[in-house]
């Protein structure tokens, strides 16, 4: 089993170590070791540091990455608790993140409107089925209310036209009368 400091990792070779606190809040964001001293939060912070430096090797940028933080650290302070503001690496990834989060946003608001704008649609185009229901219930009401009116109608007609007439002055059918052959 090896063991690698990242006091270690991170130094020139001259001038000043770094210390977990200032490495995990300039090249992660987290902010580690504020009131109290957590060793699960220090090994997680050191993980993710030696991942970090190893992509930086691969990158072939850990040498730019490590002149841009030793300055970083003189111009601002090597305690991250009184920066006044944000590594820069640190402030771009955080405005991409906002802008992928309200690109997510205006995609979702695209997708809502367009579901409303079908619903609204659908909605004009057929009546809900409960609604269906109810206009064939009503038209259909009022066709027996339209044949019972032409029945009482037809009614009145015959008792004016006489008896064994039909309505309209025309005979009733079949006779009801005796059959003369």
């Amino acid at each position: 089993m090896q063991i690698v400091d990242t006091v270690d990792l991170f130094h020139t070779g001259r001038g000043r170590r770094l210390s977990l606190r200032f490495l995990s809040s300039y090249l992660l964001g987290a902010s580690i070791q504020g009131d109290t001293h957590d060793s699960v939060e220090d090994a997680t912070a050191a993980l993710k540091l030696y991942k970090l430096y190893c992509k930086l090797v691969e990158e072939s940028t850990f040498e730019s990455t490590l002149t841009e933080m030793y300055d970083w650290g003189n111009a601002h302070g090597w305690d991250p608790s009184n920066w006044q503001m944000q590594p820069p690496h640190l402030a771009q990834k955080q405005q991409q993140q906002q802008q992928q989060q309200q690109q997510q946003q205006q995609e979702t608001d695209a997708q809502a409107q367009a579901i409303q704008q079908q619903t609204e649609a659908r909605a004009t185009r057929q009546p809900p089925l409960l609604n269906a229901a109810f206009q064939q219930g009503h038209l259909q009401q009022q066709q027996l209310q339209a044949r019972q009116r032409l029945a009482a109608a037809l009614q009145q007609q015959e008792g004016r036209a006489g008896a064994g007439r039909g309505g309209f002055g025309m005979p009733q059918w079949p006779p009801t009368g005796p059959r003369n052959y």
